[in-house]
């Protein structure tokens, strides 16, 4: 089962984490990256850390932690 991270595209915030068997395609608003557990486990801490202040967490900052989310949010 595959884990995707969709990104608005418009504000670069994740809005969702989806777990899916079946491939997940980006559309012209969202993009549909698959995560892996490393890049899961930072976006975790980071939501834990944006829920407090009522945020969303940004695509951007993730990507400055996560080398693959990185290369993966600029082929999307």
């Amino acid at each position: 089962m595959a884990i995707y991270i969709i990104v608005d595209r418009q504000s670069n915030l994740i809005v969702n984490v989806v777990s899916t068997s079946t491939p997940l395609r980006s559309s012209a608003k969202l993009k549909a990256i698959k995560a892996g557990e490393l890049t899961l486990d930072h976006y975790y801490r980071m939501k834990k850390k944006a829920q407090e202040l009522g945020v969303l967490v940004d695509a951007g900052a993730l990507a400055k932690l996560s080398p693959n989310f990185c290369e993966l949010l600029k082929l999307k």
